[in-house]
Order: C-alpha cells, then structure tokens, then sequence
C-alpha cells in the first residue's frame, strides 16, 4: 500500500475541497499551497494513512491490501482484501461493498467471501467472473467488514497481457471497490481507487514475458470504456470467426457512437437517436446506475413507452454529461430505478433540483430482481400479454432483448440459473401473461426455472426459448424472431464481451446485436445482412469495437 504523509493529504483537501476525501489516491501533481495549509496538514494530520474516508463523516473507511503486487505469471492466483470499518458512532444500515475489475480480459474471480468481526464466511455475488457485489446489511459502530476475493489470472499469455491499443502491453490489473451504506443523514459511499484518477495506488502487475509483442501502433486514447473480457456467457463462451461472403447490396451507413465513458456514451445515444429535438414540456427520463447492468437493461421498455432515454448515474454522484442532457431535455418526470444503493438519496435530490423541478418516482424492489418485478408493474405495461425472462446473473442475453422488448411493450423479467426469485413468480402472476420466452440458453436459466417461470400464472400457455450457440448467436436468435427486413432501418451493436456501453441502447427500439472486440460473430454478420438495415450504429469507441468490426459491418 502507498503510504501518503499528512500533509500530502490535508494539502490535498485544501485543494480539492471534501471531494478528496473520497480518493483512495492522489494525483502526481500539487498545486502550490500555502505555508498556512501545510503546517496545519503537519501538525494536525500527521498520523493518517492509506485510508479512505467518507467527507460526510467519519462513518466508514474503506482499505484494499494484496497478497502481491507481482509480477503474477499467466496461470497464476492472487488474493487480495477489502476491509471497511464503521468508525462512526452509529449503526449504519444497506452496507454493501463491491469490487469491479477494470481489465476484464485478464482475471477471473475464482471466490469471494465476507466476514463481519472475524465471524463466519458469507459468500458474495459475482457477477459474470469479475464483478463482486457482498450485501452485508447492518453494521454496528466499531464493526469490520472484511472481503476476500481470490482471482487467477489468464493462462493464455496473450489475454493476460493484451495489446493495450497504443503500441505497447496492458501489464497491470485494476480495480475499483466501493462501499455504500445509509445512516441517519442518507445515502454514503466512498470509493478506491478514485475512477477518475490516472494512477491507481493498488494494483497487480502480470508477467507478460511470454506474451506476443503488440500489434498495434500508438493512437489516440480510446473513447470507450469497456475492454475485451472473456466473462461467462448466457449460453456458451465460443466465438466464431465471420466466413460468409457478403452479397451484393447497398452498402449500410456504420456509425460510432461514444463517449469518454460510459455516462456520456448514453447521452450522445439519447441526444442522437432518441431525442434530438426534445418537446418543450411534458418529457420524461429513465435514470439507472451505470455501475451496474440489471436496472438499466430491464428499465430500456419503459423508456421506450414513454419516448424517453435511459441516462446512466454513480451511486453517489451525477456525472457531467449526464446532467448536461437532462438540462438539454428539460424533463417533467424521471424515473430512477433502483433502491438507494444503486443510486443514492443524493443523487435523488440532484434530479429533482434541476430547473425543470420534474416529479422523481424511484421504482425498486429489495434486489435486481425486484427491481425488475417493479418496472414490470408500472402502468406502461398494464396490457402485456408476453414477458421476456433473462438472466439476472449475466448481461448479454437481456442486453440482446432490450430492442425487442421495448419495440413490442414487454418487461424484462430476470431469474437466477438454477432458481426463480419469489418477486419475480409474483409478478408474473400478477400480469398473467400467455408467453414467456426464455432468453438464453440453459447455463443462463435452467429448463426447470423456466418450468417454474411457467406454473407462476394458470394464463401461460406458451414458454419458448431463444438461444443460440453463443451469447452472440442468442442475440442473433433473438432478434431474427422479432425483427424481418424491411420493419426497421437501423440496428445497434455492441460488445458482448462487457457492458458499460450499451447500458441504453434497448431504449432506441431497434434489434441490439452483440459482437467480438475484434471480429463479428458470422452468426451475427449472417442475421445483419439479413435484416439489411441502412444505418448500423456502433456504442462505444475502438477499445470495445474494433475498426475491423465496422469495415465488417459496412460489408453486409
């Protein structure tokens, strides 16, 4: 860990303003400070350390500790630790600490536990191999918290050590954790490392030695924040190599859309192709987190019922973009799913402060899937006699239904693998729909869950499955049912491989295909030419969809 003087970090906060002491790191270069502000940091501040702290109060510090900080060779485990402590003197409640891996082609997270007080392990959720969400609960004053992640790193040399785009290997292994809780003030959450620094002050290095030389040449930093990531697939990790020859047609027009991040990607989509000439009154807004796939996805039907973009929010923060597009729509109503860990209490009185003082309605459930139970509730979807079911556990499959489901009116419902959440039988219960169709293959949803699925409600009568092969042949599966040539003019595509970029793009309505970082699936190029769209728009920059993608795309 890098230790950091005390006057380095009250230097710092004078700087910075409390918004540093949300920073596990520090940026290489300090602005000149005054004598007054560092003897202060000196005297009064001399025995912090590596420690974050919430600027609210001294209610919870967050530390990361690793059993290496490499080089790690190819093949090889790591353990590494998060501890969070309620240095407050209060009971804090909907504690919950997550890591998210940053290079997501280079490890997978094998375990992830948690202990509170030294006490017995509580398993964490890990979502698609790389991203750990532990629920802890309540935390009493003078409480620990710690979270053990063990992960190995890729044994092929080349995905352990991919080329990093700009002439050179990405060595290094990144994460980001945060903790969030509530206390008598609100909604808290404290975050390390910062994502908006440079240079993290915990990280892994690989051994690439045996990895191939890089291919590429320097370019521009990338404007895409995804990276290629073997995650677990929906329905099998294989991807294909694209063999078919194109057939004479007009060529399509292939356009990228992206942002610095994934916040700004969402509204260039909005601003682009959902609501580039916004009304003067009466407009609504969807606000989900983009730190997290389920809200989002399953929320892109209901933005589409109301005409309205999907805008992506952090927990505790509304990001620039993000607030520019919402003064430029001027909404009267947003809807933010999720509960107050998603997206806070602050970020809640953000919207709600705007100039347009829109009525905010948070829809949210006790977890995802009770999330998804609420939106399926609303009034949007009163005459739905379909719901689509997909995997809460992974995003592809209910990234690859979102178009369809926004174009037809239908929710997006989302089950465990080998069980069906109770909020998610009662809803369909409560909708009695005659179809569920099944996304994805069954190491998404078993055939019992979808069994399950079925007797929820006496109504259904019909349960179909749409998978293929892959993750990317189940988007093409998916969409070939609900799209033919000549009902649409324009398809998206996006990574299937991560899924900050097209967090909103099923709200656009169009078929969602998913494609490699590299090479487009022939599954996918096969269903393309097939549905021949004029535009084929691209989320996210050259990091998550290479250029060989869209001159791929421009051949069918």
């Amino acid at each position: 860990m890098v230790q950091r003087s005390a006057a380095v970090w009250f230097a710092a906060y004078v700087r910075e303003g409390p918004q540093f002491m949300h920073r596990f790191t520090f940026p290489a270069s300090l602005r000149p400070l005054t004598g007054f502000a560092l003897i202060l940091g000196i005297v009064g501040l001399f025995a912090i350390s590596t420690q974050l702290v919430n600027a609210d109060a001294d209610d919870v510090t967050l530390q990361k500790e690793s059993s290496t900080t490499g080089p790690v060779a190819p093949g090889a485990s790591y353990t590494y630790t998060l501890t969070a402590e309620n240095v407050g003197a209060e009971t804090v409640a909907a504690v919950a600490v997550r890591d998210t891996n940053l290079d997501l082609g280079q490890i997978t997270v094998t375990n992830a536990t948690f202990t509170v007080d030294g006490g017995a392990p509580t398993a964490c959720d890990v979502d698609n191999f790389i991203d750990v969400d532990c629920e802890v609960g309540t935390l009493n004053s003078g409480s620990t918290v710690v979270v053990t992640i063990t992960v190995q790193v890729a044994s092929d040399p080349a995905t352990a050590c991919p080329d990093d785009g700009q002439g050179g290997l990405d060595e290094d292994v990144l994460n980001r954790a945060d903790v969030f809780w509530t206390d008598s003030t609100g909604a808290h959450s404290v975050t390390d490392p910062n994502p908006d620094l440079g240079e993290p002050s915990h990280k892994v290095t690989i051994d690439c030695t045996s990895a191939p030389p890089p291919t590429s040449t320097p370019t521009p930093s990338a404007t895409a924040t995804a990276t290629a990531s073997p995650t677990a697939s929906a329905t099998a990790t294989a991807t294909a190599t694209p063999t078919a020859t194109p057939i004479p047609s007009p060529t399509p027009t292939v356009t990228r859309i992206s942002g610095a991040d994934r916040y700004e990607t969402a509204a260039k989509l909005s601003a682009t192709l959902i609501d580039p000439d916004p009304p003067a009154t009466g407009g609504t807004v969807v606000v989900a987190s983009g730190e997290n796939f389920p809200d989002a996805l399953t929320g892109a039907p209901l933005a589409f019922a109301n005409d309205a973009p999907v805008l992506l929010v952090k927990a505790a923060s509304l990001q620039p973009a993000t607030l520019a597009e919402l003064n430029r729509l001027d909404p009267e109503q947003i809807y933010i799913l999720g509960g107050t860990v998603a997206v806070s209490t602050t970020v809640e009185n953000q919207l709600k402060a705007l100039s347009s003082t829109p009525t905010v309605t948070r829809i949210m459930g006790a977890d995802r899937y009770g999330s998804a139970a609420a939106v399926a509730g609303n009034a949007a979807f009163s005459g739905a006699t379909t719901v689509f079911l997909a995997s809460g556990e992974n995003f592809p499959d209910a990234m690859s239904g979102g178009g369809a489901a926004s174009r037809n009116g239908w929710p997006i419902l989302l089950a465990k693998r080998s069980s069906l959440p109770q909020a998610t039988c009662d809803r369909i219960k409560a909708m009695d729909p005659t179809k569920i169709y099944v996304l994805g293959g069954e190491v998404a949803i078993s055939t019992t869950v979808a069994n399950t699925a079925a007797a929820c409600s006496d109504v259904v009568t019909s349960v179909e499955r749409l998978a293929g092969a892959d993750r990317f042949a189940t988007s093409a599966a998916i969409n070939a049912e609900f799209f033919t040539s000549g009902t649409v003019d324009h398809a998206l595509v996006a990574t299937g491989r991560n899924f900050p970029d097209a967090l909103a793009a099923g709200a656009v309505g169009d078929p969602v295909y998913l494609t490699d970082t590299t090479d487009l699936p022939t599954s996918v190029f096969d269903a393309i030419v097939t549905l021949d769209p004029s535009t084929i728009h691209v989320m996210g920059g050259p990091v998550a969809v290479a250029e060989a993608v869209l001159t791929e795309l421009r051949a069918t």
